[in-house]
């Protein structure tokens, strides 16, 4: 398994808190670039949560500028073809729409059926957790 997915799994099921307090370390992974953000839940934290992950494991040369914008990690590694992916590898996926530059960031674990993705990810439903992702809206898949 790879050092990254290592990294990321310790901190599966870490939540929001919402109201007047937040998840000390979801604010910390935030603040690493926005540190004038004091409420976890009113901010997008996949890619803060990735980068947080990758410099734990030990790969801070790979994190983006600006990581917290998703879509900036298709910038990372090198680009892995769809029948190549590896679980440990990173994808990239939109939201709204492919010429939209809001996107999700998170870590391929496997597929889940046909047409799906299943990922390790920060701030999906508000924690980190494996969820399903559409294939449809893959952006891309890059290893570190």
């Amino acid at each position: 398994m790879s050092q990254i997915l290592t990294t990321a799994l310790t901190y599966y099921g870490t939540k929001e808190v919402y109201g007047d307090k937040s998840n000390d370390q979801i604010l910390k992974w935030i603040n690493a670039q926005m540190p004038w953000v004091i409420d976890d839940s009113k901010s997008a934290w996949c890619g803060s949560f990735m980068a947080g992950v990758l410099e734990e494991a030990g790969y801070k040369d790979q994190i983006p500028d600006t990581p917290q914008v998703a879509i900036n990690w298709m910038k990372v590694g090198r680009p892995i073809s769809a029948k190549d992916r590896k679980i440990g590898d990173l994808a990239i996926f939109y939201r709204f729409s492919p010429e939209d530059w809001r996107s999700h960031v998170c870590i391929y674990i496997n597929d889940d059926h046909e047409g799906y993705f299943r990922c390790l990810g920060g701030n999906q439903s508000n924690q980190v957790n494996i969820a399903q992702r559409s294939a449809f809206k893959l952006r891309g898949f890059r290893r570190v």
